[in-house]
């Protein structure tokens, strides 16, 4: 007998990854049951006899040894880890079992994790905000050099994306105080 397998392609923004976690919990509640997470697309099977809870972690994969712990932290709280993307980001799940309480499904128990977690995420958002200065900075050099319009359409684009990444940040901020 052949399994039902759906492939989707949901994009949610990395400090959305609540509202991810979420969709993919829902998702699992109606049977859908996660076997690949990814940045671009997800994958999964169908299967009414199990649920499961969903999370993710964003951390830099440790090499060797370290990352054997890191995983093998996870899977003596219960969970299994599904993957994890090429920018980082790991995909967990749990069965939910009747009775268990609901801070069983954390992976994250303290505040100090969940602060170092975001705080790499942070430090992933303000490089990429260093890198679009600099862009703005070099295509106005390029503007002052050569006077082609297109440079600015450029450099416009840049401050946009640059402005939209530092607001959205904050909003990650926001959203977790919230919580």
């Amino acid at each position: 007998m052949s399994q039902e397998i759906r492939k989707t392609h949901r994009v949610f923004m990395a400090w959305e990854y609540t509202q991810e976690e979420k969709w993919l919990n829902r998702m699992s509640k109606s049977g859908w049951q996660l076997i690949k997470g990814g940045c671009f697309s997800q994958k999964f099977v169908k299967d009414d006899a199990h649920q499961y809870c969903i999370r993710l972690d964003y951390k830099k994969m440790p090499a060797g040894k370290e990352a054997d712990r890191y995983i093998e932290t996870f899977e003596e709280q219960g969970w299994e880890r599904l993957n994890s993307t090429f920018n980082n980001w790991h995909y967990f799940r749990k069965q939910i079992r009747e009775g268990e309480p609901e801070s069983a499904y954390e992976i994250y128990t303290d505040m100090e994790s969940v602060q170092e977690m975001m705080n790499r995420w942070k430090g992933l958002a303000y490089g990429c905000s260093a890198a679009l200065l600099i862009l703005s900075i070099v295509y106005i050099y390029l503007y002052a050099v050569s006077g082609f319009m297109f440079y600015w359409i450029c450099i416009g684009v840049f401050f946009i994306m640059l402005i939209w990444l530092l607001a959205n940040t904050r909003k990650m901020n926001a959203d977790r105080h919230m919580e």
